[in-house]
């Protein structure tokens, strides 16, 4: 399936179109994608497609499904230019990180599963908030930073950020709306505290992974973090 016929990831649409004297209609997979989440408005699909002309020209882009490219066209509302450097910038992260070009759910479950034998109870769930909005909840009380021994170590924290953001963008409705971090700092100390992960961990929610961070709230913030 293509963008300029619908764009959500093959992956991600199970129906097919109906052939209706000789020509392919796919009036019931776009009912079924927008009652999905996973339907593009006419200005979405024009930026999709403008930004995947544009990547034809681009060095260090990579490849991309049809549905990732939306998904960076929405997230730059258009702006092929900044959908570019935002996404040779997550190429680059995810070569640096190790992160495979195509993530399987096994990938996922135990990069997770090794991160929470590492920092137990850092991670508390991904659920959604009375406005829609998929909330990442974390309760920085767990994480301890002298527990990170080698660089790796370190980058499972990132690689665990790019996994729980494409949690919260699973589909168009949740990248229109936007996500939010919920963050329980009561009795966070100052070795529960890295400046430079807090920075990298930013930098990849700003300029890295193709997603909208609409808010983030503390919790019982101390002096650490106020």
């Amino acid at each position: 399936m293509s963008i300029e016929q619908s764009t959500p990831e093959e992956s991600k649409s199970t129906t097919s179109s109906k052939v209706e004297n000789g020509t392919a209609s796919t009036q019931d997979d776009n009912q079924t994608a927008q009652k999905n989440g996973m339907a593009l408005t006419e200005e979405e699909r024009k930026w999709a497609i403008e930004l995947k002309d544009a990547m034809q020209s681009k060095k260090n882009v990579g490849h991309l499904t049809d549905f990732e490219i939306a998904q960076f066209a929405l997230i730059a509302s258009g702006d092929a230019s900044a959908a570019l450097k935002r996404i040779v910038a997550y190429q680059k992260w995810k070569t640096k990180l190790g992160i495979p070009e195509k993530v399987t759910l096994e990938d996922v479950e135990n990069e997770i599963r090794t991160f929470n034998e590492l920092q137990p109870g850092f991670v508390a769930a991904v659920q959604e908030n009375s406005k829609g909005n998929d909330a990442w909840c974390l309760d920085t009380r767990n994480i301890v930073i002298a527990r990170f021994k080698t660089k790796e170590q370190g980058n499972s924290l990132y690689r665990c950020n790019f996994y729980y953001f494409g949690a919260m963008t699973k589909d168009f409705d949740s990248i229109r709306k936007g996500c939010v971090f919920v963050c329980e700092n009561e009795g966070r100390g100052w070795a529960n505290f890295s400046l430079e992960m807090e920075k990298k961990s930013a930098d990849l929610y700003q300029y890295v992974y193709p997603i909208d961070v609409v808010g983030v709230y503390l919790l019982n913030p101390t002096s650490v973090v106020s």
